[in-house]
């Protein structure tokens, strides 16, 4: 029988990291500080450091992430968001869950959207582009950067598989990181530069 290749090989994953990952575990469990403690907040302010951003706030789930950050951006009824059609469902459900029109571009050969094609489809109910970095390679942002700024207040990115590539020597700063399956463990970031998003993210959370 031919040897199978695992897509995703935990069990590998831990050992390799089995001692930091049992010490980590030990000592959030003797401390008790279970949900949204110290760890936690640590890890927003590296991350924030990190990515060359202000804020980062931590939620449950890619989704919610979305929805977070495009509420924070005024995205609401009646609103079109462009992003890309080939995505995990999490890009369009949150567009769809804020009231707004998921407006789907294609790809190109490296599996990112097509973004010569974004002009074609902007119009006065266009409120953000929402561009998916997909498996460690970038959307074309130099075209984005170029086509954002004459139409829309706000550019949002969603960072799924992008940890730390730059754009001209800069941190590619956005609104959403996952570090969800096939990740190892469950968070999803939002990041924001700006206070005023940040309290809107924060009231979004808790109210």
């Amino acid at each position: 029988m031919a040897y199978k290749v695992p897509f995703v090989n935990y069990p590998l994953q831990y050992l390799n990291l089995e001692k930091e990952i049992d010490a980590a575990l030990r000592d959030v469990l003797k401390r008790g500080d279970l949900i949204l403690r110290s760890d936690v907040e640590e890890f927003e302010e590296k991350l924030a450091s990190f990515v060359g951003t202000k804020y980062a706030v931590a939620l449950n789930s890619g989704t919610d992430a979305l929805i977070f950050a495009l509420k924070a951006a005024g995205v609401g009824q009646g609103d079109e968001v462009i992003t890309v059609s080939h995505t995990f469902v999490a890009s369009i459900a949150s567009i769809i869950h804020v009231g707004a029109k998921p407006i789907l571009i294609e790809v190109k050969e490296d599996f990112n959207i097509d973004t010569e094609k974004i002009e074609e489809v902007i119009n006065q109910k266009t409120k953000a582009i929402l561009p998916v970095h997909l498996n460690g390679r970038m959307a074309n942002m130099e075209n984005i950067m170029d086509i954002a700024p004459k139409y829309l207040p706000l550019k949002k990115e969603d960072l799924v598989h992008l940890k730390s590539l730059s754009y001209q020597n800069d941190p590619v700063v956005g609104y959403r990181l996952s570090f969800a399956n096939p990740k190892p463990g469950e968070m999803n970031i939002v990041i924001s530069p700006k206070g005023i998003e940040y309290e809107s993210i924060i009231k979004e959370g808790t109210g």
